[in-house]
């Protein structure tokens, strides 16, 4: 959006009205010369006004012949292989889904980021799991951790006693990974003050689990399944939410004074649903 709007304001630079553009090079050009000349005439002419002129002429100029990979325009909007979900969750939490990426082609070759969105997470309707995983030497590392990571998350909560259950695919999921973890394998614990509303236990094991799964991922990555380079291999940065609807209803105002029940009310007037954020950067 950024480059799109320094486009916009070249072209207004070089006096074209809202959604025309140049013909050809040959009239940007005259347009150019005319602008310099009118600038000229008018005797308020500096060379910074010749270098503003002379950055919208060669960033249209760029736009014209396309050779400016960030004003190449692709009327594709969306080739994902995983398309954003068309069913919006069943939680008031959740307005609306949208992902935006931009490959930043003057760096990357390559798109190395990945998502996932995952809604019935762990077999509840109204649980999600959202993930952004932005990848960097390589898009391996992402991509694994896109479809790895969500199903360790799912395992540890599974085994803190969170109602969440493991579907067929994601146990034979996981038990590809299982001669990485001996039996004495223990991921090393997380230290509680580390962690924002560690003191509230009900979420404690959610943290816990969280580290877990992170530390495994690890694990699962120094494999370096699909890497390219035997000198650098592929990362990525994590970010991941898990979207859960409220614990319990709102609690009755009933039989109370006014103060008691503003207070109440007070308290659980955000009540709607709890997001657990983690992120982590390999």
């Amino acid at each position: 959006m950024r480059h799109h709007r320094a486009l916009h304001r070249t072209l207004h630079m070089l006096q074209y009205r809202a959604g025309s553009r140049p013909v050809s090079l040959l009239s940007l050009r005259l347009r150019r010369h005319c602008i310099i000349a009118k600038k000229i005439r008018s005797k308020k002419f500096s060379p910074l006004d010749l270098q503003n002129i002379d950055f919208a002429y060669e960033m249209v100029k760029s736009n014209r012949l396309h050779n400016w990979p960030y004003f190449i325009e692709n009327p594709i909007v969306c080739n994902e292989e995983l398309p954003l979900p068309l069913r919006l969750p069943s939680t008031a939490c959740v307005k609306s889904l949208g992902i935006w990426q931009d490959r930043n082609a003057l760096w990357k070759t390559q798109m190395e980021d990945a998502y996932v969105f995952t809604d019935c997470y762990g077999g509840r309707s109204n649980a999600w799991f959202i993930g952004v995983f932005d990848g960097f030497h390589g898009k391996a590392a992402a991509q694994f951790t896109s479809k790895d990571l969500p199903a360790l998350i799912l395992e540890q909560l599974v085994r803190a006693g969170h109602p969440y259950t493991l579907s067929t695919k994601q146990r034979a999921q996981l038990l590809i990974h299982n001669p990485l973890f001996h039996p004495g394998t223990t991921p090393p614990s997380p230290v509680a003050s580390q962690s924002k509303g560690a003191n509230d236990h009900s979420y404690a094991s959610i943290h816990v689990a969280f580290a877990k799964a992170f530390w495994k991922m690890d694990k699962v990555l120094l494999l370096g399944r699909n890497e390219s380079s035997n000198v650098r291999w592929s990362g990525c940065t994590v970010a991941t939410c898990l979207l859960e609807p409220a614990s319990s209803p709102p609690r009755s105002t009933s039989g109370v004074d006014g103060s008691s029940a503003q207070s109440l009310l007070e308290d659980n007037v955000c009540e709607i649903g709890t997001l657990h954020i983690a992120n982590a950067g390999r």
